[in-house]
C-alpha cells in the first residue's frame, strides 16, 4: 500500500480515536489524542494475536504449536511494520542501489505492504554479495493479475541495466503469487533471464484467513478462488522453491504453501511477518541464492 495512503489512514484513526475520547469521556485534547495511540496499538496487537487464534482453529494434525515467545516477536514485527516501516518507506529504503557482475535478487512484497518491508533482508542479502531489486504492487487491493505487468517492466529494466546478470525472484506471501503469474505469463519468453523463484510463505493453494480481507487480490487468495484454479493449472518452465513456514499465522491451512512441482523446503519456525527480519531465515534465502 502506498505511504501516504497509510499515513492518512492512520492520523484519521488516531483522530477519531482521540474525538470519541473527548466527547464520551470528556478527557482534554492531550488525554484523548494519548489514549486514541494507545488504543490504536491495543487495536493492531489484538489483530496479531487474532490471526494466532484462528490459525490454531484451521491447523491440522501434527502441526507445531508457538510458544508465547514467538507469539510475542511476531505481534512486535507486526506493530513495528505497521506502524513504522509500511507509513515511513523514506526512512528505511533508499533507492535500488545495482552493482554490475553481482547476481540479481528480485524482491516482489506481500499483501498491503511495500517495498519498506524489506528493508532488512535487502542489507543482509547485499552484505553477501548479491544485487537487491525491488518494487511496489499496485494498486494494493487490486486483481494480482494487474500487478504482473509490474513485476514484467522491473525484469526488463533489469535486464536493460544488466544485460546477462541472472535474476532471482523471491515473493513473499502474495508476492509469491504474483511472481507465478509472471511466469504463467511470461515464463515461455527467452531473454527475460530469471533463473529461479522462490516463494516464501505464499499461499499456493490460498488461505483462510484470505476471506476476512480486502480487495479482490484478497478474493483471488481465497483457496477456492478460480485464479487460484487457473493457476494451478500451470506448470513452471523454470526451477521453483516452495519455502513453506511451519509455524505461519497467516497461511491456512500451513499445507497451503507447498507447490506441487517445486521443491518444498521447510523455513524455521517464526511468524508470518517475522520472517522477514529473521537472521535464520535470511541465511537460508543467501544459500539457495548462490547456489
Amino acid at each position: 500500500m502506498s505511504a501516504l495512503r497509510l499515513q492518512l489512514w492512520l492520523w484519521l484513526e488516531l483522530g477519531l480515536y482521540a474525538y470519541l475520547g473527548q466527547t464520551w469521556f470528556g478527557w482534554t485534547p492531550g488525554r484523548a489524542l494519548l489514549a486514541g495511540a494507545l488504543f490504536l496499538l491495543a487495536l493492531r496487537l489484538g489483530q496479531s494475536l487474532a490471526t494466532w487464534g484462528f490459525s490454531a482453529r484451521c491447523a491440522e494434525p501434527g502441526e507445531l504449536r508457538p510458544r508465547l515467545g514467538q507469539i510475542l516477536h511476531e505481534a512486535a514485527a507486526s506493530l513495528f511494520t505497521q506502524l513504522l516501516v509500511l507509513p515511513l518507506p523514506s526512512l528505511w529504503m533508499a533507492p535500488d542501489r545495482l552493482q554490475a557482475g553481482r547476481p540479481i535478487v528480485l524482491l516482489v512484497h506481500g499483501y498491503s505492504c511495500n517495498r519498506a518491508v524489506w528493508w532488512l533482508l535487502r542489507r543482509r542479502l547485499e552484505a553477501a554479495g548479491l544485487n537487491v531489486a525491488t518494487l511496489n504492487l499496485r494498486p494494493p487491493f487490486g486483481s494480482m493479475g494487474r500487478m504482473v505487468p509490474l513485476v514484467a517492466a522491473r525484469i526488463a529494466a533489469l535486464r536493460q541495466e544488466q544485460r546477462n546478470t541472472p535474476i532471482i525472484l523471491i515473493g513473499h506471501s502474495m508476492g509469491g503469487l504474483v511472481c507465478r503469474s509472471w511466469l504463467a505469463r511470461y515464463g515461455a519468453q527467452k531473454g527475460h533471464g530469471v533463473r529461479r523463484l522462490i516463494t516464501l510463505a505464499s499461499p499456493n493453494s490460498g488461505t483462510a484467513l484470505a476471506r476476512f480481507g480486502f480487495g479482490q487480490n484478497s478474493r483471488e487468495m481465497q483457496p477456492d478462488s478460480l485464479w487460484l484454479q487457473d493457476l494451478r493449472h500451470e506448470r513452471p518452465n523454470l526451477p521453483v522453491i516452495a519455502l513453506e513456514n511451519p509455524l505461519d499465522n497467516f497461511i491456512m491451512p500451513r499445507a497451503h504453501q507447498r507447490l506441487t512441482g517445486a521443491d518444498n523446503q521447510r523455513t524455521p519456525p517464526v511468524g508470518h511477518l517475522q520472517l522477514l527480519y529473521d537472521r535464520e531465515v535470511a541465511a537460508q534465502l543467501i544459500a539457495l541464492c548462490q547456489k
